[in-house]
């Protein structure tokens, strides 16, 4: 979205396609940068998934795909969101600081 007629900028998408908002740095090479701080916190990569071409579901955010990650053989759901409707932003905002707060709380293994 852009600053057209005065508009504020809700996120920025650089020319590499980084997604800037709410420090939040997201790459397709993975999340680089969250409140807490810079580093690298998904190694999740793009290249690394085989995506399945039809759609396992969708709901209020976006569509839902099965992909396999390649170098662990794991199967997992993969969701595209819509970032320049405002809602779906705002809703995967909230969902990756749900899931960031969830991962400073987990309890270290026994």
């Amino acid at each position: 979205m852009g600053e057209a007629g005065g508009e504020k900028k809700y996120f920025d998408v650089t020319a590499s396609g980084t997604f800037n908002k709410d420090n939040f740095r997201l790459k397709s090479t993975g999340i680089e940068q969250t409140p807490a701080g810079a580093g690298r916190v998904s190694t999740l990569q793009m290249s690394d998934l085989q995506i399945d071409d039809v759609p396992m579901g969708g709901g209020a955010s976006g569509m839902v795909r099965r992909a396999l990650h390649i170098p662990t053989q794991r199967v997992i759901a993969l969701k595209s969101i819509n970032v320049q409707d405002k809602s779906k932003c705002e809703q995967m905002m909230t969902e990756l600081k749900i899931l960031i707060g969830a991962e400073r709380v987990r309890p270290a293994p026994s």
